[in-house]
């Protein structure tokens, strides 16, 4: 379902199990309504065992949209083979782990906190993270290389536990590293399509004109952030994403 349908078609672009590729199948469309659309999804060997598609909708005047995703599982709703991930750039344990909606056709996947105490199961101030890193995961479930967070938590979080809502991640610290703790904290899942449009035009003095001040000539680019209002509603003194270059 969705809006402004109009004499839609319909394709499958599926990843099969235990593979990179990505194949394409036609669905039938047996009736649609602005709002609405009805089929038959397509069905063969390949798509029948564990594939993980994306629904394209695509309007006759070429407009289209994506919807993430559907999972052709066998008879037996085995899982598929496992397939190794990136690493993440600090080893952690007893972490949470969060799966932020970002848009429609962009989701997030946050570690948070947990600690890097040896073999001796303790844990204290010093090994108690409260970093935060991130990956962005594909419409096909592809996962992209972690990045640290540039905020971080207010103190190391381990054994927690977090859950999305709406716009917002929710974590619940279970110990800082000293004590047990009953501390919740939030954070606004920030979304790109929100990032500010801004058309500059700058000039600058150059070196020769003011040695060891400003930049030398040539082709600068820059990415403005907005910073929302103290009363905001969801934000409130954050910032926003930055805009495209």
């Amino acid at each position: 379902s969705g809006s402004f349908f109009n004499n839609p078609t319909v394709t499958f672009e599926c990843q099969p199990s235990g593979s990179q590729a990505t194949v394409v199948r036609n669905a039938t469309v047996n009736s649609f309504t602005a709002q609405e659309v009805d089929i038959t999804a397509p069905s063969d060997s390949l798509l029948d065992s564990n594939a993980f598609c994306v629904v394209k909708v695509t309007n006759e005047d070429g407009v289209f949209t994506s919807f993430s995703g559907v999972n052709y599982k066998p008879s037996s709703l085995n899982l598929a083979s496992f397939t190794a991930g990136p690493f993440l750039n600090t080893a952690r344990r007893k972490n949470s782990v969060g799966l932020g909606s970002v848009t429609t056709a962009s989701r997030v996947l946050y570690v948070i906190g947990g600690d890097s105490a040896g073999d001796d199961g303790f844990i204290n101030t010093v090994e108690a993270l409260s970093s935060v890193e991130s990956s962005s995961v594909s419409l096909l479930g592809q996962m992209g290389p972690f990045s640290m967070q540039r905020n971080t938590l207010p103190t190391g979080c381990a054994y927690s536990d977090s859950t999305v809502i709406g716009k917002y991640i929710y974590l619940m610290c279970g110990h800082d590293g000293t004590t047990p703790v009953s501390a919740v904290y939030r954070s606004h899942i920030l979304n790109p399509l929100q990032a500010p449009r801004i058309d500059l035009s700058i000039e600058f003095d150059v070196e020769e004109t003011n040695p060891g001040i400003f930049a030398t000539g040539g082709q600068w680019q820059y990415r403005v952030s907005s910073v929302f209002a103290a009363n905001d509603e969801f934000n409130p003194n954050g910032e926003s994403l930055p805009g495209e270059p």
